[in-house]
């Protein structure tokens, strides 16, 4: 009886579990993409070297300001770690690169502050197009992981964002 008992009660636990994370997910918000828009976008030389001698970029998408949350939000994308030997800067006109995601070695370290929190984003793939002056046309396919930091909102997947890159504050090496 003590083990039916015992039993019993274990099932009704594993089942108000699967019902709190089945909740937990269903509260989960949607987060309206179409509020991230490029304003702006540069390439630089990063300060970090990788422990090999490896040298990076560092993209930064500064967004137009938009309303999230009832407040008036200013922030940017940052993609660090973008390794310099897989980019070859002068040859980037029409070029495509992919990328492993986080945590897989070579992943480029991305984020965003929202909603109180970094939260990651996973660059799969950038292309470049026809450069312009100082200015290449950027694509970058992307997910947002809202959910690492519990923001209340769901993650966002297989995203594509296009913008003027501006080379300007890239130094030959």
């Amino acid at each position: 009886m003590k083990k039916k008992t015992i039993l019993f009660g274990l099932y009704i636990f594993l089942i108000s579990i699967g019902c709190t994370l089945f909740n937990a997910q269903k509260a989960l918000k949607n987060f309206d993409i179409t509020l991230l828009k490029p304003a702006s976008a540069e390439i630089k030389n990063s300060n970090w070297d990788g422990s090999d001698g490896e040298k990076y970029f560092q993209i930064k998408i500064l967004l137009r300001d938009f309303r999230f949350e009832k407040q008036n939000t200013k922030t940017s994308i940052v993609l660090d770690f973008i390794p310099s030997k897989k980019i070859n800067i002068h040859e980037l006109e029409n070029k495509t690169f992919e990328f492993p995601i986080n945590p897989d070695p070579g992943y480029i370290d991305g984020s965003i502050y929202l909603s109180h929190s970094h939260n990651p984003v996973d660059v799969k793939k950038i292309t470049f197009g026809k450069i312009t002056g100082n200015v290449i046309e950027t694509s970058i396919y992307y997910d947002i992981i809202f959910e690492f930091e519990n923001t209340g909102y769901r993650n966002i997947t297989d995203q594509k964002m296009t913008f003027p890159l501006s080379l300007e504050k890239l130094r030959d090496r």
